[in-house]
């Protein structure tokens, strides 16, 4: 292929068409030509590896950022030359016939998200806000407290039982009036709104990096403080030194957006030490980088402020808009929607929805005179508050977050609504629905009692929850005595939460089947390709189970039920069989080689301080791969387990701990235990076969969690370990967000225990 040093054209499906020349682009000289994926030569971080090959292979980690194409690709043209706008445009024309000839490819899994939102407030369905809606003028979305008459929560209008979104808690004295449709009146002292992150979605957790935007309908008061704030929020980067953390955070002020560190540093006035160096962050403005600057809000004005970004580091951008009450007045656009910026947002930060407040800028100050003296609880020097100079004075009447960058025109549309709808003067409150009736308590559908239903994660094949199974196609699979899928067995696509079904779900890959027979309904694992991957939209719900009282509490229960393949001889295991393992010298007797049960990730960082640590268990053992190097004996953690039982239906547990008991640093309890019951033993007894006081086990967080392989994300390779497939059925995966104790394993295994009496008394 020659060199195509004047240019190049590739044609995929769809053509943009740009006449300018792009500096910085390369012509492809045949080399390591792939479509795709990005595709790279890596080797392994750690250089003291001597003899580590070079791998050329595609990138599949951090598919937030990179990620490899999805879709169909018709046809590549490369040409030796540049080519002109009217030949590109032919070129469209050729293909065009053939798109709409083409069939339409099989449909993928049902999607998490929701169906299109119906409208709410007269908003168009195509302009509702699919992260968060706070809207005043839903008088019955606000709790106000009768006796003081002030608001004290606002749940998101668009929230239902079966679809939970974020609420607001106010605090201060927050009031609520019938201006402009409705809106809470800020008083600029003490009035602010929190975000609960237990309903946080998981657009929030990503930080929307692929854009976002952010919605407020406010009207400033006739004076504000130094450092009022319309919005904070924690965002996605942090800056990782020895023995600290500095999280950044996003702050939305009237005439700027700022970016900062969550912590800073506060030295009471009395106690400033002008030799010390160490005092020079004291006040909360140190550190700050201005993203952009903008036309201040007006006083005494209602406003529509949008703030569209795409953040990417050093590389990010941003747009500002404005509109107002009158056309072609202030805003000096007929249109209604004036762009007030437009550019380069140097490191603006997504909003995660963590610490995000409302009318204030939230912080978490470090008092150096409150530092404890070692093993005592640091927490005790933080305070976590608004800054008193924040504090915002105004009426807030809604406030709109989208996962994705809104057009002008879109904006426009929002100013034209709201001129419509809310802002003419002699309009009247628009009448408040009436509050939902009470929803029934959610049921398991699998006959579990509701005491011991799974908050986190209820993946279930059972019969009772067969209808939450997708298949390639229609009608229940079956297999075979030997193991092997039976004629006309249907693979298995997704096994959607037995709770949760919208929102949470397992996607199968490889050669998965359902049995309807098998331990009262189960899926038959191939041992060579089978294996599932978690997709969620409960990413606070994993996350703060995880990290409650500021990542002091890791407490939860992993519960898996399956059936080995009895009818192959397990290898030998590598001897000896240590109990324990405790560092890594000793990695020599880990015994690997088992079957996959489950991987996940603590990609949040909550847990430990470096790396991308993910946690693995197996047939045989359990350990943590550390810092994406797992082919190269990055061990942490390493303990070899007592087998699984071949042959017989097994539900093996989890359980682990950690509570704080008293104020200082090391006042905790902490523990884990093994649990295992089979189908052998009488129902409702199980035993204990490992206890650990000293430690809790690794936590999951509902990132990269796998089942049914042992997964590998090194430098090196994104898959599942070969081997490690596991063989045989697996019926369910329970994930609590608590420590269940030994008589609540007992009760769970007393209930699968009928299912497997109930299989094997049909021959199953």
């Amino acid at each position: 292929m020659p060199n195509l040093l004047d240019g190049d054209t590739v044609t995929f499906k769809s053509a943009a068409v740009a006449s300018a020349r792009v500096p910085g682009i390369f012509a492809p000289v045949g080399s390591d030509f792939v479509i795709g994926c990005d595709y790279m030569e890596t080797r392994p971080d750690d250089f003291s590896v001597t003899g580590a090959p070079l791998v050329y292979r595609c990138d599949n980690r951090y598919t937030w950022l990179v990620g490899n194409l999805r879709g169909n690709v018709a046809a590549l043209l490369v040409y030796g030359r540049s080519l002109k706008e009217s030949h590109v445009a032919q070129i469209v024309s050729h293909f065009k016939p053939r798109w709409g000839a083409a069939s339409p490819p099989p449909s993928p899994p049902p999607m998490l998200s929701p169906p299109p939102p119906k409208s709410q407030r007269g908003l168009p369905s195509d302009l509702m806000p699919d992260v968060a809606f706070f809207d005043a003028g839903d008088r019955a979305s606000l709790s106000v407290d009768s006796k003081t008459g002030r608001v004290t929560a606002q749940r998101d209008i668009m929230a239902s039982p079966q679809l939970p979104r974020p609420a607001l808690a106010w605090s201060g004295d927050c009031r609520w009036d019938a201006t402009a449709g409705g809106a809470v009146v800020l008083d600029g002292k003490s009035c602010f709104a929190r975000l609960d992150e237990g309903r946080r979605l998981c657009d929030w957790d990503s930080g929307m990096l692929d854009g976002f935007t952010m919605v407020v309908v406010a009207q400033l008061g006739p004076s504000q403080q130094q450092r009022a704030t319309l919005m904070s929020s924690l965002g996605n980067e942090i800056d990782i030194a020895i023995w600290h953390r500095k999280e950044k955070m996003l702050v939305w002020r009237p005439d700027q957006v700022l970016t900062r560190a969550l912590l800073q540093r506060f030295t009471a006035p009395e106690n400033e030490n002008s030799t010390n160096p160490y005092d020079d962050d004291d006040m909360p403005d140190a550190g700050d980088l201005q993203a952009f600057a903008f036309r201040k809000m007006p006083s005494n004005a209602w406003t529509l402020d949008a703030l569209v970004a795409k953040p990417l580091h050093q590389n990010g951008t941003a747009r500002y808009y404005r509109g107002t009450p009158a056309a072609g007045a202030s805003n000096g656009s007929s249109a209604g929607a004036r762009k007030l910026f437009a550019g380069p947002a140097a490191y603006i930060q997504p909003p995660l929805g963590r610490d995000f407040a409302l009318g204030c800028d939230f912080i978490k100050f470090e008092v150096p005179e409150l530092v404890p003296d070692y093993g005592e609880d640091y927490n005790q020097a933080y305070e976590r508050r608004c800054e008193v100079t924040s504090y915002l004075r105004g009426r807030l009447a809604a406030v709109l977050i989208y996962g994705r960058q809104l057009a002008a025109s879109d904006v426009t549309r929002l100013v034209g609504h709201y001129r419509s709808i809310r802002w003419p003067v002699a309009a009247a409150p628009a009448a408040s629905p009436a509050p939902s009736p009470p929803q029934p308590p959610v049921q398991t559908g699998a006959g579990l009692p509701a005491a011991l239903g799974p908050d986190i994660g209820y993946f279930d094949a059972g019969a009772a929850t067969a209808s939450r199974l997708v298949v390639s196609e229609a009608g229940a699979a079956t297999a075979s005595s030997s193991g092997k899928p039976a004629s006309g067995a249907s693979a298995v696509r997704s096994l959607l939460d037995a709770r949760h079904p919208q929102q949470q779900r397992l996607d199968w890959f490889g050669d998965c089947r359902y049995d309807s027979s098998a331990g009262g309904g189960s899926i038959l694992l191939d041992g060579s390709s089978c294996y599932a991957q978690l997709s969620t939209d409960m990413c606070a719900q994993w996350q703060m189970m995880l990290n409650s009282d500021r990542k002091r509490h890791l407490n939860f229960s992993l519960v898996v039920v399956m059936h080995l393949d009895g009818s192959l001889s397990p290898p030998p295991p590598k001897p000896p069989l240590a109990p324990a393992i405790w560092n890594d010298g000793d990695l020599g007797v880990l015994d690997t080689g088992g079957m996959g049960i489950l991987s996940y990730g603590m990609q949040d960082g909550g847990y430990y301080f470096f790396g991308g640590p993910s946690m693995h268990w197996t047939t045989k053992a359990t350990y943590m791969t550390m810092d994406g190097a797992t082919d190269y004996g990055d061990i942490d953690a390493p303990f070899n387990s007592l087998p699984v039982p071949r042959g017989v239906w097994s539900m093996e547990a989890i359980t682990s701990k950690s509570v704080v008991t008293g104020p200082r640093r090391f006042d905790y309890e902490k523990g884990y235990a093994f649990y295992r019951g089979t189908s052998a033993q009488a129902a409702g007894n199980i035993s204990l076969w490992r206890l650990n006081e000293h430690f809790n086990f690794p936590p999951p967080d509902g990132t990269e969690l796998r089942v049914g392989c042992t997964w590998r994300d090194t430098d090196v390779n994104y898959d599942c370990k070969p081997g490690s497939h596991l063989r045989g059925w697996l019926s369910a995966v329970l994930v609590y967000g608590r420590t269940l104790s030994e008589r609540e394993l007992g009760q769970l295994h007393a209930h699968f225990s009928k299912r497997w009496a109930a299989a094997a008394a049909k021959g199953r």
